[in-house]
């Protein structure tokens, strides 16, 4: 059976019939040195034109293959021009779908060669022989009155569906008697380096898929264009930044573009600023085997603790008053790296990966590029977001290239609306994204009233509607001693965690400012007052974005103006 990327075929449906029969043909014919690569988007290379083919069919030694599926209301008039049917009135099309096919070959052909020669600079030529077919899966043609810039071998109909696998080796071949002879084609592990790497990146995006909470359901989605975008241009641009709202993917693209960098290689440190999110995509990146260079995960400052321990052998020596602590994290911690990139007391990596850009400060970005071996050295890739920063004030994001995420894939689309308001950004919700419910809103009370309404939600989560402790997290804008949680240990008879990375069978509670970048499937908002400096809009926008199902608020005041 062929490898069919994805795995399921295109919904059934009037639109898609003739691509679902044509898929489900290709999946039982061929065999698993096939890959059917389904509905794959690309972009044209140094173009902001969009493209996608039905269906790319590759084999290492025979060569690609380009499909074109056309279902019902296509015909060619006796004149030559080809009309489809569009609510019920036929529309001159602008190219024949035997054009469109060979268009689609050649722009991918391009591409591809491109990044194979990146891949392998021995090369000399694209190692595939390539070509196009169409496929009418719901009609019947008549070989006899073919155009005449048609091969038989490139046009199948419905009859074609019971014998397709050999209908395909049949266009391979034509292809190849066309171009003259076969190539040489790449080796086993060169093959599948050009389908990782240059064909088909991985990349998981995760997608709630119902508002149903007490179900923790996902499933990896295709990717959007937009992040298909991103995916070819950190390919192509040493030096990128990726600027998005909260929910955007920009942490699975951080975590993606450090494998792909690792794969190809190079040495890799992933970096962001809050130690929770750094614990996390440390047990991200060591789950998965990566092939190639190292990633090295760490926040900002352990690698500043780090270069302060190989230097002197000592701790940091934090000061006590809180301007001055402040100044210590903004300014005096970075030039203990910066002393021991200069003692090459650490290691330089090829590329920097940073997830959370915005909460880096100006210093910082200096003190990077020394360690990358001076301004314009080695690769560096930045996620951000100006509307989560909330340590340093402003966003000093350096100037580079830059791509806008505009979608959002964590939140139901309720809760999106909330997100989007309080951060003052523009998204969308991804397609299928849950309609959600209406954020629940409560006025604070005193504490004690406060700890008796929270204990009974918890209750009616967990024991109600059958929810785990840990899939609930609390969130406040101050630590548990200076919120109105301060002495308690357990709620409704349910234990509270502090760490969000130890948090099993327990409720989390931890401040807005240690959850981001991390996301739960419920979040309860606490102490939530907007005259607070440590609840601004920029705080509430963060805390509120962490919930993918279910916001509950207990606001002071009007806690989204």
């Amino acid at each position: 059976m062929a490898h069919m990327i994805p795995r399921q075929p295109p919904p059934s449906g009037p639109g898609s019939r003739a691509e679902r029969e044509l898929f489900l043909a290709l999946a039982d014919a061929l065999d698993d040195q096939h890959f059917v690569y389904s509905r794959l988007s690309f972009l044209e290379r140094g173009q902001a034109r969009e493209g996608e083919c039905d269906f790319l069919i590759v084999h290492r030694e025979r060569g690609i293959l380009a499909v074109e599926c056309k279902g019902g209301g296509v015909r060619r008039r006796g004149d030559g021009t080809w009309m489809r049917t569009v609510r019920g009135r036929e529309v001159r099309m602008d190219e024949s779908p035997f054009e469109q096919a060979q268009r689609t070959i050649k722009t991918l052909e391009k591409q591809l060669w491109f990044r194979t020669r990146k891949l392998f600079p021995e090369l000399r030529r694209f190692p595939f022989v390539h070509g196009h077919a169409v496929a009418f899966p719901l009609a019947l043609g008549d070989d006899a009155n073919l155009p005449l810039d048609v091969a038989p071998e490139t046009l199948w109909d419905a009859a074609d569906l019971d014998d397709i696998g050999a209908r395909v080796e049949a266009a391979l071949a034509f292809w190849t008697r066309a171009a003259g002879g076969g190539v040489q084609p790449l080796e086993a592990w060169q093959f599948k380096q050009f389908r990782k790497k240059a064909l088909h990146p991985k990349l998981g995006v995760v997608e709630c898929l119902g508002a149903d909470i007490r179900a923790e359901e996902r499933q990896l989605v295709r990717l959007s264009d937009e992040q298909v975008h991103v995916v070819e241009q950190w390919v192509d641009n040493p030096r990128l930044r990726v600027r998005g709202g909260a929910g955007t993917g920009k942490t699975v693209l951080a975590v993606e573009a450090a494998r792909q960098l690792a794969e190809d290689g190079l040495g890799v440190r992933l970096l962001c600023f809050n130690r929770p999110l750094a614990n996390y995509l440390r047990a991200v990146i060591e789950s998965d085997e990566v092939e190639g260079g190292a990633i090295e995960v760490s926040n900002f400052h352990s690698l500043c603790r780090a270069s302060r321990v190989s230097l002197t052998d000592r701790d940091f020596e934090v000061p006590v008053a809180s301007l001055d602590e402040a100044r210590f994290w903004a300014e005096v911690a970075p030039t203990y790296l910066l002393d021991a990139i200069a003692d090459d007391r650490v290691d330089r990596p090829d590329a920097l990966v940073i997830d959370e850009g915005q909460d880096f400060a100006e210093l910082w970005w200096a003190v990077l590029e020394e360690l990358l071996g001076g301004a314009g050295q080695g690769r560096m890739l930045v996620f951000y977001d100006p509307a989560q920063a909330i340590f340093h004030g402003e966003s000093c994001v350096p100037e580079m290239p830059t791509i806008r995420l505009r979608r959002n894939f964590r939140n139901t689309r309720r809760i999106a609306e909330v997100v989007c308001e309080l951060g003052q950004v523009e998204m969308d919700s991804f397609d299928r994204a849950p309609e959600g419910e209406e954020p629940e809103v409560r006025d604070q009370e005193s504490p004690s009233r406060t700890k008796k309404q929270l204990a009974n939600l918890l209750r009616r989560l967990i024991r109600d509607q059958k929810l785990l402790p840990d899939q609930i997290a609390i969130l406040t804008p101050h630590t548990r001693p200076n919120s109105c949680l301060a002495g308690v240990e357990e709620l409704g008879g349910y234990e509270l965690a502090s760490k969000p990375m130890d948090r099993a069978g327990r409720v989390l509670h931890t401040t807005i400012g240690r959850f981001k970048g991390l996301e739960s499937d419920v979040v309860i908002l606490l102490d939530v007052d907007p005259d607070d400096p440590r609840c601004g809009r920029h705080e509430r926008y963060v805390a509120a974005s962490r919930a993918v199902h279910r916001l509950y608020v207990f606001a002071k005041g009007e806690w989204r103006g």
